[in-house]
Protein backbone atom coordinates (compact mmCIF):
# COMPACT_ATOMS: atom_id res chain seq x y z
CA UNK A 1 0.00 0.00 0.00
CA UNK A 2 1.50 3.66 -0.64
CA UNK A 3 -0.10 6.76 1.28
CA UNK A 4 0.00 9.83 -0.01
CA UNK A 5 3.35 11.02 0.98
CA UNK A 6 4.96 8.04 -0.58
CA UNK A 7 5.90 8.21 -4.61
CA UNK A 8 7.23 5.21 -6.99
CA UNK A 9 10.36 6.93 -8.38
CA UNK A 10 11.77 4.12 -10.80
CA UNK A 11 12.09 0.95 -11.75
CA UNK A 12 15.28 -0.74 -13.20
CA UNK A 13 16.53 -3.80 -13.84
CA UNK A 14 13.19 -5.18 -11.98
CA UNK A 15 14.29 -3.42 -9.09
CA UNK A 16 11.46 -1.02 -7.95
CA UNK A 17 12.41 1.71 -5.17
CA UNK A 18 9.96 3.41 -3.33
CA UNK A 19 11.05 7.02 -1.98
CA UNK A 20 9.41 9.02 1.47
CA UNK A 21 9.16 12.29 -0.03
CA UNK A 22 10.93 14.64 2.77
CA UNK A 23 11.39 18.96 3.10
CA UNK A 24 15.35 18.15 2.24
CA UNK A 25 16.13 16.76 -1.38
CA UNK A 26 18.96 14.44 -0.93
CA UNK A 27 20.60 12.78 -4.33
CA UNK A 28 20.13 8.96 -4.32
CA UNK A 29 22.80 6.92 -5.35
CA UNK A 30 22.01 4.67 -8.68
CA UNK A 31 20.24 1.68 -8.46
CA UNK A 32 22.25 -1.53 -9.17
CA UNK A 33 20.77 -5.19 -9.53
CA UNK A 34 21.78 -5.80 -6.44
CA UNK A 35 19.93 -3.03 -4.11
CA UNK A 36 17.55 -4.02 -1.72
CA UNK A 37 14.38 -1.67 -1.58
CA UNK A 38 15.30 -1.18 2.10
CA UNK A 39 18.71 -0.44 1.51
CA UNK A 40 20.26 2.82 1.97
CA UNK A 41 23.61 3.98 0.87
CA UNK A 42 26.41 3.36 2.96
CA UNK A 43 29.50 6.20 3.07
CA UNK A 44 32.76 4.35 1.79
CA UNK A 45 35.17 3.59 4.24
CA UNK A 46 38.20 5.98 4.59
CA UNK A 47 40.53 4.59 6.80
CA UNK A 48 41.53 1.73 9.27
CA UNK A 49 43.45 1.65 12.38
CA UNK A 50 44.65 -1.56 14.19
CA UNK A 51 44.34 -2.06 17.15
CA UNK A 52 46.35 -3.86 19.76
CA UNK A 53 45.07 -2.88 23.27
CA UNK A 54 47.70 -5.50 25.17
CA UNK A 55 50.56 -4.70 22.86
CA UNK A 56 50.28 -1.14 20.70
CA UNK A 57 53.28 -2.00 18.62
CA UNK A 58 52.81 -5.31 17.58
CA UNK A 59 52.31 -5.55 14.22
CA UNK A 60 52.82 -1.67 13.70
CA UNK A 61 55.54 -2.83 10.81
CA UNK A 62 52.49 -4.30 8.93
CA UNK A 63 50.01 -0.96 9.26
CA UNK A 64 50.80 0.33 5.40
CA UNK A 65 49.00 -2.08 4.20
CA UNK A 66 46.20 -1.80 6.16
CA UNK A 67 43.81 0.52 3.41
CA UNK A 68 43.79 -3.00 1.58
CA UNK A 69 41.42 -3.84 3.52
CA UNK A 70 39.16 -1.04 2.34
CA UNK A 71 40.27 -0.34 -1.06
CA UNK A 72 37.63 -1.80 -2.78
CA UNK A 73 39.94 -4.38 -4.65
CA UNK A 74 39.18 -8.25 -3.10
CA UNK A 75 42.66 -9.19 -4.59
CA UNK A 76 44.32 -6.89 -2.13
CA UNK A 77 44.93 -7.82 1.49
CA UNK A 78 45.67 -6.45 5.22
CA UNK A 79 48.49 -9.89 6.41
CA UNK A 80 48.87 -10.32 10.03
CA UNK A 81 51.24 -11.89 11.48
CA UNK A 82 51.77 -15.75 11.46
CA UNK A 83 50.63 -17.11 15.24
CA UNK A 84 51.30 -20.69 16.80
CA UNK A 85 47.72 -21.28 17.88
CA UNK A 86 44.66 -19.54 17.58
CA UNK A 87 44.59 -17.45 20.69
CA UNK A 88 47.55 -15.56 19.25
CA UNK A 89 50.47 -18.07 20.63
CA UNK A 90 49.19 -15.95 23.94
CA UNK A 91 51.02 -13.34 23.02
CA UNK A 92 47.77 -10.96 23.22
CA UNK A 93 44.43 -11.34 23.48
CA UNK A 94 43.13 -9.90 20.30
CA UNK A 95 43.74 -7.68 17.59
CA UNK A 96 41.24 -4.90 15.82
CA UNK A 97 40.87 -2.92 12.96
CA UNK A 98 38.75 -0.02 13.21
CA UNK A 99 37.25 1.24 10.04
CA UNK A 100 35.96 4.86 10.26
CA UNK A 101 33.81 5.95 7.37
CA UNK A 102 33.49 9.15 5.41
CA UNK A 103 29.76 10.02 7.41
CA UNK A 104 28.34 8.34 10.28
CA UNK A 105 25.47 6.08 9.36
CA UNK A 106 23.54 3.70 10.70
CA UNK A 107 24.54 -0.36 9.15
CA UNK A 108 22.57 -3.33 9.52
CA UNK A 109 25.50 -5.76 7.94
CA UNK A 110 29.12 -6.20 8.20
CA UNK A 111 30.76 -8.16 5.42
CA UNK A 112 34.28 -9.21 5.67
CA UNK A 113 36.49 -10.83 2.50
CA UNK A 114 39.20 -12.73 3.43
CA UNK A 115 42.02 -15.47 2.53
CA UNK A 116 42.13 -19.10 3.64
CA UNK A 117 40.69 -18.57 6.73
CA UNK A 118 37.93 -21.09 8.72
CA UNK A 119 37.26 -20.74 12.17
CA UNK A 120 37.75 -17.84 14.61
CA UNK A 121 35.69 -15.83 16.56
CA UNK A 122 35.32 -11.86 16.34
CA UNK A 123 33.32 -9.27 17.53
CA UNK A 124 31.86 -5.90 15.53
CA UNK A 125 31.19 -2.81 17.47
CA UNK A 126 30.03 0.66 16.55
CA UNK A 127 32.06 3.17 18.22
CA UNK A 128 32.66 7.73 17.83
CA UNK A 129 36.40 6.76 18.14
CA UNK A 130 38.92 4.32 16.78
CA UNK A 131 39.11 3.25 20.45
CA UNK A 132 37.52 -0.14 22.32
CA UNK A 133 36.90 2.01 25.16
CA UNK A 134 32.98 3.44 24.91
CA UNK A 135 32.37 1.11 21.75
CA UNK A 136 29.35 -0.65 21.83
CA UNK A 137 29.01 -4.15 20.85
CA UNK A 138 26.61 -4.71 17.62
CA UNK A 139 27.67 -8.27 16.45
CA UNK A 140 29.55 -11.37 17.14
CA UNK A 141 30.76 -13.93 13.67
CA UNK A 142 33.05 -16.60 12.75
CA UNK A 143 34.78 -17.31 9.19
CA UNK A 144 33.10 -20.19 7.64
CA UNK A 145 34.43 -18.98 4.05
CA UNK A 146 36.09 -16.99 1.69
CA UNK A 147 33.23 -14.10 2.71
CA UNK A 148 31.51 -13.73 6.25
CA UNK A 149 28.34 -11.74 6.41
CA UNK A 150 27.06 -10.69 10.37
CA UNK A 151 23.85 -8.91 10.76
CA UNK A 152 24.38 -5.95 12.87
CA UNK A 153 21.81 -5.36 16.09
CA UNK A 154 19.53 -2.74 16.11
CA UNK A 155 21.34 -0.78 18.12
CA UNK A 156 23.63 -0.25 14.89
CA UNK A 157 20.66 0.02 12.46
CA UNK A 158 19.11 2.71 14.99
CA UNK A 159 22.28 5.24 15.64
CA UNK A 160 24.92 6.75 13.49
CA UNK A 161 28.20 6.25 14.22
CA UNK A 162 31.65 6.93 12.25
CA UNK A 163 33.67 4.07 12.93
CA UNK A 164 32.91 0.09 12.79
CA UNK A 165 35.41 -1.96 14.80
CA UNK A 166 36.15 -5.68 14.20
CA UNK A 167 38.18 -7.48 17.05
CA UNK A 168 39.47 -11.08 16.60
CA UNK A 169 39.58 -12.77 19.93
CA UNK A 170 40.32 -16.03 18.58
CA UNK A 171 42.45 -16.33 14.95
CA UNK A 172 41.14 -18.32 12.39
CA UNK A 173 42.67 -21.53 11.31
CA UNK A 174 44.43 -20.44 7.59
CA UNK A 175 44.83 -23.39 4.46
CA UNK A 176 47.80 -21.57 3.22
CA UNK A 177 49.96 -20.23 6.63
CA UNK A 178 51.70 -16.90 7.42
CA UNK A 179 55.10 -17.87 7.58
CA UNK A 180 54.56 -21.42 8.22
CA UNK A 181 52.33 -20.24 11.29
CA UNK A 182 48.41 -21.73 10.67
CA UNK A 183 46.72 -19.21 12.36
CA UNK A 184 46.52 -15.42 11.33
CA UNK A 185 44.01 -13.34 9.27
CA UNK A 186 44.40 -12.00 5.14
CA UNK A 187 41.32 -9.21 5.62
CA UNK A 188 40.60 -8.23 1.88
CA UNK A 189 37.76 -5.92 2.31
CA UNK A 190 35.52 -5.07 5.53
CA UNK A 191 31.93 -3.43 4.11
CA UNK A 192 29.26 -2.14 6.19
CA UNK A 193 25.75 -2.03 4.35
Amino acid sequence: PIDSSDEWIRQRTGIVTRVRATAETTRSPPITASASPTEQAVPAPTTVTRLVPDDPTLMADQDATLNQAIDGDPETSWVSYGFSAADYGQLVSSVALAVRFEESTPMHELTIQQTSGTGGSFTVYAADSPSLDGAVEIGQGSFDGPETTVELSDEAAQDDHPYLIVQWTELPSLEEPIADYPYGLRIAEIEGS
